[in-house]
């Protein structure tokens, strides 16, 4: 299987050095929130190469005449609107085929302001030094100070699973949020193919071949982590600090959860166990 080919690497901190950026933003009843995100990426990205895609889940607010406003202002603003709401993960797959073929990096990021703009060059940075996937992953203050207390048990979940207990996190974040984050870093990590030690978020940038590999999956169920995860790649984590929703709270309920691990569960490959 060839491996995902990567952009040449550039040395960080010079205008020549900046790296051409699509963001892709899958947006559901996000009025409010996806203003102010999309002048926050302007302003931190305004001397790279940009372009963002927002696919609209056939939101039933104002979020479609948020967007038409926005790209009539900002000409590094595209759209797409979905005819019927089809979910997170299949508005991903859709807003990756339509991507710009000619940009180097592709972001992936939520409309509802929890990922900071200020992560990007972050992410764009990490992913210059070679990597394929990067993720970017919240933490709280203490957060490293704690994973590194002498505890065997602990240790051996983060080694194993690479996940951050629900203490460590905020506590005003949402149960289903909490409870989601966790089922799906075990899934990934004792089933999916997903390297030793990388955190799985939403939050994400990948070298432009990788995402027109992924988004070329014609399975009948999408979710771009488990995709990406089928090819040979190079991954890495970075972190910031947690950051509250800025409106609204998240859709999911226990029972979609269950339903999206187990159609995840089924449909990609899955590690056979020792």
């Amino acid at each position: 299987m060839n491996h995902i080919a990567s952009p040449p690497i550039h040395a960080a901190g010079t205008m020549q050095s900046r790296p051409s950026v699509q963001i892709v933003i899958p947006a559901y009843r996000s009025a409010v929130t996806i203003g102010p995100l999309i002048r926050a990426l302007l302003e931190v990205l305004n001397d790279y190469p940009l372009k963002i895609l927002i696919v609209d889940d056939c939101s039933t607010d104002g979020t479609r005449d948020e967007i038409l406003r926005l790209a009539a202002k900002h000409p590094q603003v595209q759209y797409y609107f979905s005819h019927q709401n089809n979910g997170q993960q299949e508005s991903l797959r859709v807003g990756l085929r339509l991507a710009d073929p000619s940009f180097q990096y592709v972001v992936t990021m939520d409309d509802d302001g929890q990922h900071p703009a200020e992560v990007v060059p972050l992410l764009l940075e990490k992913a210059q030094q070679g990597f394929d996937l990067v993720y970017a992953v919240p933490y709280t203050e203490g957060y490293f100070a704690d994973k590194n207390r002498d505890s065997t048990t602990r240790r051996s979940l983060i080694t194993k699973c690479g996940f951050i207990t629900e203490r460590n996190f905020h506590m005003s974040r949402s149960p289903m949020r909490i409870a989601g984050s966790f089922l799906r870093d075990v899934l990934f990590s004792f089933f999916i193919n997903k390297p030793k030690g990388i955190r799985v978020s939403s939050f994400r940038v990948m070298t432009r071949a990788l995402a027109e590999t992924s988004a070329a999956s014609c399975k009948r169920y999408f979710y771009l982590s488990a995709e990406a995860f089928q090819y040979p790649l190079t991954a890495a984590n970075i972190y910031y600090p947690y950051q509250e929703r800025a409106s609204g709270r998240t859709g999911y309920t226990a029972g979609k959860l269950v339903q999206v691990y187990l159609r995840l569960l089924f449909t990609y490959k899955i590690k056979i166990l020792p």
